[in-house]
């Protein structure tokens, strides 16, 4: 599949931070115990202060190949959508990290729901800091944050963190943490948009000792967003 994406203008990059402000003002105003959301062809339960899930993720949930021996690690889970469907797909075991205790909690509810909590374990982690040194996995997944954007109100944290990373700070420890806990023959599930830093995050993949390429692409009907999927591997 060839890489064309779908660039943005000035306006439309506005109405993205319009939008983008609605859906925080609206999550801010869900009950405690969450809400039911609809994803593909299952309904999620997400608790408040966790992201939705959305079009970015539906790319690597649908183009993700997981072998029945496979021990997949899904970084930045949020509401667990990835984790779960991995479990899904056959997975033998599926590590699941978020820096938000929300989130992992959302995991659980949601791996318990679709009958694969024997094998979805959720843990809090900013990035890969709840892994052991030795931990290494057949395949990583990751939907993180978008854009070099810096968190308006620290009030609502956990959710802006979701789109937005400050000097791309989560990417960098992702390609770091990547390099050391993937095994030598395994493959990267990542996603990114077109009003994220698409070309940053490409340059580390390189930079990182990775090749990839682009196995999903979701363009939005009336709407100047657009997502990819990508699958790295390493390059030697």
């Amino acid at each position: 599949m060839e890489l064309e994406i779908k660039r943005l203008t000035d306006k439309e990059q506005e109405r993205i931070e319009r939008e983008r402000e609605n859906i925080f003002k609206k999550l801010e105003n869900i009950p405690e115990e969450g809400v039911e959301v609809a994803y593909l062809d299952k309904t999620f339960r997400v608790l408040k202060g966790v992201f939705w899930p959305h079009d970015d993720s539906k790319e690597i949930v649908n183009n993700m190949v997981i072998h029945p021996t496979d021990e997949v690690l899904d970084v930045c889970t949020g509401s667990g959508v990835i984790a779960v469907f991995a479990a899904l797909k056959g997975a033998r075991k599926v590590v699941a990290l978020d820096i938000n205790p929300k989130a992992i909690e959302t995991v659980n509810i949601n791996a318990k729901r679709f009958n694969v909590e024997n094998v979805t374990e959720g843990r809090v982690s900013d990035v890969f800091s709840a892994l052991k040194q030795n931990e290494k996995f057949d395949v990583i997944t990751c939907n993180p944050p978008f854009s070099d954007r810096k968190v308006k109100d620290e009030n609502r944290k956990f959710i802006e963190q979701t789109i937005k990373d400050t000097n791309l700070v989560v990417h960098k420890k992702l390609f770091e943490g990547f390099q050391k806990h993937l095994k030598p023959t395994g493959r990267i599930y990542i996603s990114q948009s077109n009003f994220g830093n698409i070309d940053d995050m490409l340059n580390l993949a390189t930079s990182s000792g990775f090749k990839y390429k682009l196995i999903g692409k979701r363009e939005l009907e009336n709407d100047p967003r657009a997502f990819y999927a990508f699958e790295l591997i390493k390059s030697s």
